[in-house]
This record gives C-alpha cells, structure tokens and sequence, in this order.
C-alpha cells in the first residue's frame, strides 16, 4: 500500500508520547512539515490541504504528539528567536549558529525525550 506524502511527514518527523501533556499546536505541527517538505524537497501543500490530511491522522486535540528528525532540528533553527546572521563570527554566516546556548526544552517543550525508548508510532 503506497503511503501519502502525510504519512510519511508524521512518521519521520513525529513520535507519540501519551503520557506527556505538551501539545504540538497547530503552528509548530504545519511549521514541522515546511521543514520535512523543504528537507526532503517535497511539493508542499497548501495549509487547508495539510490540516484536511491531518483530520485523519491524528486526534483533534494533537496531544502527547512531538517533534523528532532533522526536520525538527530544522524548523527550531528556522524559528528560534535567538538567531541572526549579523551575530555570527566571519565566514559563519549562513550557518544558522546560535549567539548563547539557551535550553531548547524551555522554548520547545514538545521536544521531549519520550519517557520510555521504543519505535516510532505507526500512522495509518
């Protein structure tokens, strides 16, 4: 059975964690797939298509749902405030390299460590 474009997405760049009460909002999950699209040079489909594919995917309120893979590593260098291409030392630019270490947990709770090791959940 071939997998959809949104299948693929939610299994390498999404995990399940039931037991965590963080969320992955509506913004950081579609922002997530920018990222996974733009890494694996995917077409990607406009915001009402992704979130019509996602009905059927994940639950409405999209909890215990987090971010892992380079897609993830993506989108926080991508977004995380902290970044500027002036602040970076000669020959760095365009690196995206951070000015101080800041714990990325704090701002991206979503990005926990699951509690218990295993696979990655099946989307179907």
């Amino acid at each position: 059975m071939a997998h959809s474009q949104f299948d693929i997405f939610l299994q390498e760049a999404t995990y399940l964690d039931q037991t965590s009460e963080h969320v992955l909002d509506r913004d950081r999950l579609y922002g997530l797939y920018t990222s996974w699209c733009f890494i694996n040079q995917q077409p990607l489909s406009p915001e009402d298509s992704f979130w019509a594919a996602m009905r059927d995917r994940i639950s409405p309120d999209r909890s215990g749902l987090h971010m892992k893979g380079p897609a993830a590593t993506d989108y926080i260098m991508a977004s995380y405030p902290g970044w500027s291409e002036q602040d970076q030392p000669q020959g760095h630019q365009g690196r995206r390299e951070p000015r101080a270490a800041a714990p990325v947990h704090a701002a991206f709770p979503c990005l926990e460590k699951p509690s218990t090791p295993g696979p990655s959940p099946r989307w179907e």
